[in-house]
């Protein structure tokens, strides 16, 4: 039997978008977010200040300092799960979308987001810096439980034929470094497929999930943010990196899918 997507036109059942500063926020910044939430509370309307943990696997950049005390801004479901929600701690701001529907318009949503944050940050006493910016992608199909896994991927550099015979729980990763201008983008593909309980009955699940962060040199880095052309550089930097990650992550999938899967998606007349 074949795999299917999570929705009708795509399989992204998550997408995160990040960007690293060069310093952990201070007591200070975390004050001057909270103080100022009312910038982005239209979009994400409940906030809760919490100690945050470090992500060893995060999207952007983590730098830790003495102030571990996280604020999440959100738009929550009726069950309290996210749609949106945008989290500040240590160094990292991470805006995060279960609702994907196309790049452009979740984009969108996600830069709106970030460059209200960095505005604010504007004010720091520390002047703030990017030093990464991130893109992770989550992707899901399903099957019935005596679903092929060969109906959705091929055998590539990202993954070997013998995975798509094994008929039972496996999963794959793999991490490797591309560069973008002057930068190393680290790149982290995990790819991983089992036997699940639906409302439905028992399924096959295929999840990928592809992490890019770009660790930005100095060359490549936008001024701190105090002055309004420095910030002003700031964004679109960030816009045409994010852009890159995007295209970047399209042809890793078009490279792992079968061509049947990938044209259900959208990816079948990419060059």
């Amino acid at each position: 039997m074949t795999f299917r997507p999570i929705n009708d036109d795509h399989a992204v059942e998550r997408c995160d978008f990040a960007v690293g500063l060069n310093a952990p926020l201070s007591p200070r910044d975390t004050n001057l977010l909270h103080s100022n939430s009312s910038n982005w509370a239209e979009e994400l309307p409940s906030t809760s200040v919490a100690e945050a943990e470090p992500n060893t696997d995060s999207t952007a950049q983590l730098v830790l300092g003495p102030n571990n005390v996280g604020l999440q801004f959100s738009y929550l479901r009726p069950d309290g799960s996210a749609v949106w929600s945008m989290q500040c701690a240590f160094n990292e701001i991470l805006v995060s979308c279960t609702r994907y529907t196309r790049w452009v318009s979740t984009w969108e949503v996600a830069k709106s987001l970030l460059t209200k944050v960095l505005s604010v940050l504007r004010e720091s006493q520390n002047a703030k810096q990017v030093i990464s910016v991130g893109l992770r992608v989550k992707d899901e199909f399903y099957a019935p439980v005596d679903g092929n896994v060969a109906t959705a991927l091929v055998a590539s550099r990202f993954l070997t034929g013998h995975a798509l015979i094994h008929p039972s729980a496996w999963h794959n990763n793999l991490g490797w470094f591309d560069t973008l201008d002057s930068s190393p983008v680290l790149n982290h593909l995990n790819i991983s497929t089992r036997n699940e309980l639906s409302k439905e009955g028992l399924r096959r699940h295929l999840q990928l999930v592809h992490l890019q962060q770009i660790r930005l040199e100095d060359i490549d880095r936008s001024p701190p943010l105090a002055k309004e052309e420095d910030f002003v550089a700031t964004v679109g930097s960030i816009e045409k990196q994010m852009t890159e990650l995007h295209l970047r992550n399209k042809k890793t999938m078009k490279e792992l899918l079968h061509p049947n899967l990938a044209a259900r998606i959208g990816l079948g007349g990419m060059p």
